[in-house]
């Protein structure tokens, strides 16, 4: 498992490619960014009043990125002793959502969480307040979209929040039921 200390580490390693990264793109003319699925609605320079859709600005860079808030909703209702929580984070530059945990767990210390990393894939979330993952019972914490409950597409290494986005947690099964 990684330690707190360790993926502050990591993202200190993250923050410094990221710079250098940016730096190269300044240079070579390249954007810091790219647009989001999802849209909102906003007029730009139309003086008719009409508001037209337009896709919100994802950074990967959390220099470059514009100050976001979340809201991470924390739900166990399978294993005792069942709980629901939310934590947000506010005003944070955007970028992974693991970096949104810990700016969480650095500002909340009622919300804990443990990861483990695997070269291939990223980080996976194997504890969050206590509630472990487990092989043997067959049981993970799902990234899920609130409300809609659809799961992300993306684990919390990829997965770029959107501002205001509220994203949860959901401690389940993947063993099926007869």
């Amino acid at each position: 498992m990684i330690s707190h200390h360790q993926l502050q580490r990591f993202a200190n390693m993250q923050a410094f490619l990221c710079t250098f990264l940016l730096i190269f793109a300044v240079t070579a003319n390249l954007a810091c960014s790219r647009q989001a699925k999802k849209t909102d609605t906003n007029v730009d320079g139309d003086d008719s009043g009409s508001k037209l859709p337009r896709a919100p600005t994802v950074t990967a860079c959390g220099l470059c990125g514009n100050p976001i808030s979340v809201t991470l909703k924390l739900n166990n209702q399978f294993k005792t002793p069942y709980f629901e929580y939310e934590v947000k984070v506010n005003n944070h530059p955007q970028r992974e959502l693991i970096y949104m945990m810990q700016q969480a767990a650095d500002k909340n210390p009622a919300f804990k969480f443990s990861a483990d990393y695997f070269a291939s894939l990223g980080f996976s979330i194997s504890t969050i307040n206590g509630l472990s993952a487990s092989v043997d019972d067959k049981t993970y914490w799902a990234l899920l979209d609130h409300p809609s409950g659809a799961a992300k597409k993306l684990g919390v290494s990829s997965y770029i929040p959107l501002n205001n986005e509220v994203i949860m947690f959901n401690f389940t099964t993947w063993a099926t039921h007869t």
